[in-house]
């Protein structure tokens, strides 16, 4: 799998006073584009001064040597160069490369632009200039209505409604106020969805994946609202939010069938409107991912496989998001091992993705990372390689110390205790079984299947056992049921055949 190259891309934000560390400011300018950086040390400041020269020091400093250097390293440099005050000028560096970037990203801005001829026609009509103002406005809205800008649209015929009137253009008048009813009826559509959504999303922070009894009659009598709407009243903007809305639905659900209908209608609503996709490339990437997620998750490897150069062709278009584009496309590779990986596959990966991440950790959320290495510990256990599965589960932890992802937390201990009692480690596989329930007794009692599994390793755990291991094992694979809760991600029955096959053997 290849590893794609780009620059970093993140979004920061400063409040005045707030003491920037260096690694946030060292973490800003590595993520600037060489045309970003330029456009600062051109336009970056509004006024020569004595703190410039320093700045720009400063600047030059961290981004010379951000591979090269530590942090600490960097900052014992910062006097050497002839910056005092080293506090007040990094922060006075960080406003001002903020402020460049808004200044350079709202010059290349379609909305930017739109809302710029709006003032311009303003303007214009306060000094008498009807027909000027209409031209003006005419263009603004065209381009409003191509960028499906709903907001900007009704706002732009509001202000032409006024000059119409005012040039005696009575037809015109008419034809804009049928516009914007509709346009008006559209957004009303749309803030519906977006109240439904955010109500979808509330369930889903809190429930999870398996929403029980009043959430889960509440989630089907939404879906049947969202489903009954008219896309014929939504533009493509609308359109991707009733799919997106609905796709949350089903996956809350656990409707994996659903779930790829609507993410495959969503891209293939972007792939037919191009101006669209261009002026949302990273949206468009989350819906790509979230399609090829669920073809692996319908257990369609083949589609899979035939719809991944999409991903890859959005860091050919959009350099800018090509490490967010070889980030994803790790995730989805691990996926795809979990489903069909063999042995050299799933050591390849390891060694590729290891050396991946050392270059591009900082730009990996804690919870997305914790889950990768969660399914990359259960793969690592699933292809044998109980090793390299111990030192991703001492990763884990060391991550997960802040107290995230405790239902990863719980699964990826039971890896872990399961693979030293396979590997004979019976000592320490008992005392770390009797820790994570001293641990974690409430959270067995929600999830029969970890319940039932624990029970039954403890059971294989104690020194006066009476049954045969291998006795205890069938019986579990016998009385097991079904692996259909949607908060787990590992298999206790591949767990307990794999030392089921261990103990038939040796005996």
């Amino acid at each position: 799998m290849p590893i794609l190259n780009g620059r970093k891309f993140q979004i920061f934000s400063v409040n005045k006073g707030m003491a920037v560390k260096t690694e946030s400011l060292v973490s800003l300018i590595g993520s600037m584009s060489p045309v970003e950086k330029a456009y600062f040390k051109k336009y970056g400041f509004k006024k020569e001064g004595t703190g410039m020269a320093k700045m720009l020091a400063m600047f030059d400093l961290c981004e010379k040597n951000i591979t090269n250097w530590s942090i600490s390293k960097i900052e014992s440099q910062f006097e050497k160069v002839g910056i005092d005050r080293v506090p007040l000028y990094r922060n006075r560096l960080f406003e001002a490369l903020v402020q460049s970037l808004r200044e350079y990203n709202a010059s290349k801005s379609d909305e930017e632009d739109v809302y710029h001829k709006y003032q311009v026609a303003d303007i214009l009509i306060n000094r008498g200039l009807l027909k000027e103002a209409e031209s003006m406005l005419s263009k603004a809205i065209a381009k409003a209505d191509n960028l499906m800008l709903l907001e900007y649209s009704l706002l732009l015929e509001h202000k032409r409604h006024i000059v119409l009137h005012g040039l005696n253009k009575r037809t015109q008048v008419g034809e804009g106020i049928e516009k914007r009813r509709k346009t008006a009826l559209s957004l009303s559509i749309q803030m519906r969805l977006t109240s439904i959504y955010e109500e979808v999303y509330n369930i889903q922070v809190q429930e999870g994946r398996s929403p029980k009894g009043v959430s889960v009659l509440r989630l089907k009598q939404l879906a049947k609202e969202v489903e009954l709407i008219e896309i014929e009243l939504l533009d493509v903007k609308g359109t991707i939010q009733r799919f997106n809305i609905l796709h949350t639905i089903y996956f809350n659900l656990g409707n994996n069938e659903a779930c790829l209908n609507y993410s495959g209608k969503i891209v293939e609503e972007f792939n037919c409107n191009p101006s669209f996709k261009a002026s949302r490339n990273r949206p468009y990437l989350l819906s790509l991912f979230n399609y090829l997620s669920d073809c692996l998750n319908n257990q369609q490897p083949a589609l899979y496989q035939e719809q991944a150069n999409l991903l890859y062709k959005v860091a050919d278009e959009v350099p800018a998001l090509a490490k967010e584009v070889a980030m994803l496309a790790f995730s989805l590779q691990l996926d795809y091992l979990l489903l069909i990986g063999g042995k050299d596959e799933t050591r390849q990966f390891l060694k590729e993705f290891t050396a991946w991440y050392e270059n591009e950790k900082t730009i990996i959320r804690i919870n997305n990372f914790m889950d990768s290495l969660f399914r990359l510990t259960y793969l690592l256990y699933k292809e044998s390689f109980y090793n390299e599965a111990l030192d991703q589960i001492i990763a884990f932890f060391e991550l997960g110390r802040a107290g995230l992802r405790p239902d990863l937390e719980l699964q990826i201990s039971i890896i872990e205790l399961t693979i030293h009692y396979e590997l004979g480690n019976t000592e320490l596989a008992f005392y770390k079984q009797k820790a994570l329930y001293q641990r974690s007794r409430n959270d067995f009692a929600n999830i029969p299947a970890i319940a039932q599994y624990i029970a039954c390793l403890s059971k294989l755990l104690r020194d006066n056992r009476k049954e045969p291991e291998a006795a205890i094992l069938k019986q579990y694979i016998d009385n097991a049921p079904p692996e259909t809760d949607r908060n787990l991600f590992l298999s206790q029955k591949l767990m307990m055949n794999r030392l089921l096959q261990r103990f038939s053997s040796s005996s």
